[in-house]
């Protein structure tokens, strides 16, 4: 019974220092915070520079082509995980 009672007693404090250790802070705190972020973005340039878009680009064909690649890899094989990326994707 005593073998039993200290780990038991060592996982319950443990528990709950860590659920504790959770808490972020009081809610001024998060305000005050969440203003700062709010300020920083504001505050930013809008502009993009010719490199930023020409990566957004090519982003935005890599997602195309690995769409079309899902697709045609899912009608192919009839295999289901290219049928839920297909479908993921097409409702993003």
């Amino acid at each position: 019974m005593k073998n039993s009672f200290i780990p038991s007693s060592l996982l319950i404090i443990i528990l709950t220092l860590s659920i504790l250790s959770c808490s972020s802070g009081s809610d001024d705190q998060n305000i005050l915070q969440d203003d700062i972020i709010q300020e920083d973005i504001t505050k930013q340039d809008d502009t993009f520079s010719n490199e930023d878009k020409d990566a957004l680009l090519f982003m935005l064909e890599e997602e195309k082509l690995a769409r079309d690649t899902y697709s045609f890899l899912g009608d192919l094989w009839s295999i289901n995980q290219f049928n839920n990326i297909n479908k993921v994707s097409k409702r993003i």
